[in-house]
């Protein structure tokens, strides 16, 4: 019962398809730059296997137990998903650390800039055009920490999983945007 609890906090604002086909891209973009950027500013030299302790590394241990909490399954994907945008984004670091190593044109930190400025430029604009309505991190940090586990979920529930949880947890996200918009009407009314 917390997934399908989980899933409505959630759900109630990515409800349109436009915007979380918008989340489905750009939530692994935003990780991606925040560990890429985060390489430039290491935490702390540990020495072995990743050799510098950076936020993408901490987001990589940390945040996992968010996700496995939740849900197994989708926890272990959103995982594993994080781990390769930490690897892919160390790889691509090493090869583009000096100052002068040029990406697209730009330096490679100021491209990932760029990449996560619009990337968040395109997620306001999927709540603000497509779903009407303002992003809950807006009220919630907690709900932008989750992301990429709900992208996952989005995924797999397209390929079937977990279909009866959330077809039921829909019930109630399409009881609460109905509320949330007849409020709106009610109080333009007065």
């Amino acid at each position: 019962m917390a997934f399908q609890s989980f899933f409505v906090s959630y759900g109630k604002f990515h409800n349109n398809i436009v915007n979380k086909l918008i989340h489905i891209v750009f939530i692994p973009t935003i990780v991606f730059c925040i560990m890429g950027t985060s390489h430039y500013y290491p935490l702390a030299d540990i020495g072995f296997v990743y050799e510098k302790l950076d936020l993408g590394l901490v987001m990589c241990l940390l945040l996992p137990i968010l996700y496995i909490f939740q849900e197994v399954v989708t926890g272990c994907v959103t995982t594993a998903m994080l781990h390769v945008l930490y690897y892919f984004s160390l790889q691509s670091f090493k090869a583009n650390q000096d100052v002068n190593d040029y990406f697209y044109g730009v330096p490679y930190f100021w491209f990932l800039l760029y990449l996560q400025a619009f990337s968040w430029i395109m997620q306001f604009i999927g709540h603000g055009v497509f779903e009407k309505r303002a992003p809950a991190l807006l009220s919630n940090l907690f709900s932008a920490l989750v992301a990429p586990d709900f992208v996952v979920i989005e995924i797999l529930y397209m390929f079937g999983y977990n279909k009866k949880a959330i077809d039921e947890a829909q019930v109630e996200i399409d009881a609460d945007i109905s509320a949330y918009w007849n409020m709106g009407k009610k109080t333009k009314a007065e």
